[in-house]
């Protein structure tokens, strides 16, 4: 779909890639590909159904993207921010301008041995990698990462439950300070491995162990994958390493185990014993479990003790609702 950036960019010192810090010598490099460029071919790109018609940012209307961001970000001069600081590359090398939405599925099964997780080898850089990709237009993430996993490894969750939806931006080297990645991960659960056939833009597809209990479990998989002479693509580090954190900890537990009212009922009396006004440090490993049966993003930033409580008694509310109808 898009060309490789022909020229480098310089890397942007890590102190300086905020943009409340001034860097008055900072001089992004236009990584804007031939399709993307209205004197080339940004017109047959468009016509293609992937490129939005745009060749300035600044004549779009950014209000309705802002508010329905998966991560917020700035506007100055009708020009968008990447919403991590700068990249040190300037234009687009997306489809859109600002976000570019993703969704990827990760699928862990259970299996005697313990948790498998689901991935599939790019064609384009050979990498192993979460199926997924960019989201059509109108298309919630959830109904994204289902059709992705359909199309990149023959699985059909229907009637498999979305466990956790997490959005984070990606670490794409398409991103500049004018158009970034972000994507949704959505976890899911099975009490077994499914046969899985790659197909579209995915060259093999397969389970990987991810349950060493004697050590890291990203370490595990990782070294799996290079063991089999691969590599994990870089931009789902950071999903996974998070994800396969919280199964090992216990914060996701197995379908069998349900989160329960007793179990919320001890954070409750937990969380009264706490400072009020400070930030809960660590925090519940519960919480990721009561966002995910919400139906809300993972949140990891700063909680305090009435955020918790509030979020608690809501959980409640759902757990006996659900008693209700049954």
């Amino acid at each position: 779909m898009l060309t490789d950036p022909t020229t480098s960019a310089p890397a942007v010192p890590q102190h300086l890639r905020p943009w409340r810090r001034a860097y008055r010598s900072y001089a992004p490099v236009d990584i804007t590909p031939h399709e993307l460029r209205a004197d080339g071919g940004l017109a047959d790109s468009v016509a293609a159904g992937w490129a939005e018609p745009a060749a300035d940012p600044t004549v779009i209307d950014w209000a309705p993207r802002q508010a329905v961001a998966g991560v917020p970000f700035d506007v100055v001069d009708g020009v968008p921010r990447h919403p991590d600081g700068r990249t040190g590359r300037a234009g687009r090398d997306l489809g859109c301008w600002g976000e570019n939405a993703a969704a990827d599925a990760i699928v862990i099964a259970d299996s005697p041995d313990g948790p498998q997780v689901l991935l599939v080898r790019r064609r384009d850089c050979g990498d192993w990698a979460l199926p997924g990709g960019m989201r059509e237009a109108g298309e919630s993430a959830d109904v994204a990462a289902r059709r992705e996993l359909w199309e990149e490894a023959g699985v059909d969750l229907a009637g498999v439950p979305a466990a956790a939806a997490t959005t984070t931006v990606v670490d794409d080297p398409r991103a500049t300070d004018h158009a970034w990645v972000t994507t949704t991960a959505i976890l899911y659960r099975l009490p077994a491995a499914v046969p899985v056939v790659a197909g579209d833009d995915a060259a093999e597809a397969r389970w990987w162990p991810c349950h060493d209990h004697d050590r890291d479990a990203f370490l595990t998989l990782t070294r799996a994958i290079e063991h089999h002479g691969g590599d994990l693509y870089p931009a789902h580090d950071y999903l996974l390493r998070r994800t396969l954190g919280y199964l090992q900890a216990g914060a996701i537990r197995p379908h069998t185990e349900p989160l329960t009212v007793d179990e919320l009922h001890t954070m409750l009396d937990e969380l009264a014993e706490l400072p009020a006004g400070e930030p809960v440090h660590p925090l519940p490993t519960a919480l990721v479990r009561i966002s995910w049966l919400l139906g809300e993003q993972t949140c990891d930033g700063l909680w305090t003790v009435p955020d918790l409580q509030q979020l608690v008694h809501r959980a409640l509310h759902v757990l006996a609702q659900r008693d209700t109808s049954c």
